[in-house]
């Protein structure tokens, strides 16, 4: 089991409140997250880490960090969002489809919805992009386009950040301040 409350960055603001932690950093929104990550959580919360580290958009500038994680593979959609489910961030999970031109719109949806087990409201308006002229190429086209998970807090993206860091970078002599 880890204790969520060891592993936050300096300067932070922290509530505990039964098996959460309320977390705060100055002027950014508070977070109630997950205070104990039980073992059988362990795998995915580093598989998350993992993810967000070679999937997730890294470069923001101070106003609009956020967490966003883009994937056409549904079980690693489904993998991300079970890890931001043990850190209890999954209730400010928005999506967002982006696809080709000759994909259907609604097919995509649906399918995204029932893959991920969330309302069509929570999905902001896609971004589709004009199919290509046909090029010789083994690339292949993911059927339903690729997801956009996205969490819009600046001090869930600096946790994550640190906490790759903290398990990763640090332990494997990798450089500072990735």
């Amino acid at each position: 089991m880890i204790d969520l409350k060891d592993f936050l960055p300096p300067a932070t603001r922290i509530v505990e409140k039964g098996d959460y932690l309320l977390v705060s950093k100055s002027g950014m929104r508070k977070l109630k997250i997950r205070r104990f990550l039980r073992d059988e959580d362990l795998s995915i919360f580093f598989f998350g880490l993992g993810l967000f580290a070679g999937e997730g958009r890294q470069r923001f500038t101070n106003t609009t960090e956020r967490i966003e994680f883009v994937n056409s593979h549904p079980p690693y959609v489904k993998l991300f969002q079970n890890f931001l489910k043990i850190l209890n961030l999954e209730n400010l999970m928005k999506a967002r489809i982006q696809l080709k031109s000759n994909i259907d719109y609604e097919s995509a949806l649906d399918f995204w919805s029932k893959t991920l087990n969330i309302s069509r409201e929570r999905f902001f308006r896609p971004l589709i992009f004009q199919k290509q002229p046909k090029i010789e190429s083994k690339t292949r086209i993911a059927p339903f386009g690729s997801l956009i998970i996205r969490i819009n807090s600046a001090l869930a993206f600096k946790l994550i950040r640190y906490w790759i860091q903290t398990f990763f970078v640090n332990r494997l002599g990798g450089p500072e301040g990735i």
